[in-house]
């Protein structure tokens, strides 16, 4: 996807580039948009919600399966997800799982690709660590530089 296109989810959830306001995405917040997807992971995953009461833009969810788990975000921006690999003490390591590996049945790797698919499958675009460090014309009140995707979709901290 290019940097416009990203600019132009970003100015429609926030209203504004250079002067972004939540309301809109507070309202989204307010339903459960994302029921439906909830609902088509396996039973045999424990998905608990750990979005952060003062995060405006995105859900985060704490998925754990045998051997392992994620960090699921989402974007209230705009149909983004990533997912980062939990560490074994059980919290997020940083390490992108998408694109999930296509070889190997590491630990956990079956699963981060039937998350994918899940994920990707409801109509979300799955965005690699490539893609979260990409900045775009964003001016968040917090910011010190230039606000990266991860920032603008997911959560600015």
């Amino acid at each position: 996807m290019t940097e416009t296109a990203y600019a132009e989810f970003a100015r429609r959830a926030y209203g504004s580039l250079e002067r972004p306001t939540y309301h809109a995405i507070m309202k989204l917040l307010d339903r459960d948009p994302y029921q439906a997807l909830r609902s088509a992971f396996p039973a045999s995953w424990s998905v608990e919600d750990v979005t952060d009461e003062n995060n405006d833009v995105g859900s985060a969810w704490r998925i754990t399966w045998g051997g392992g788990g994620v960090v699921l975000r989402l974007s209230m921006v705009g149909p983004y997800a990533t997912a980062f690999r939990l560490h074994p003490e059980g919290y997020a390591t940083g390490e992108c799982v998408f694109p999930p590996a296509v070889e190997g049945d590491g630990a956990g790797r079956n699963e981060e690709r039937l998350l994918a698919d899940v994920v990707g499958g409801a109509g979300f675009a799955l965005l690699s660590s490539n893609e979260l460090g990409r900045t775009i014309p964003l001016r968040l009140a917090d910011a010190d530089g230039p606000v990266t995707l991860y920032e603008a979709l997911f959560s600015f901290d």
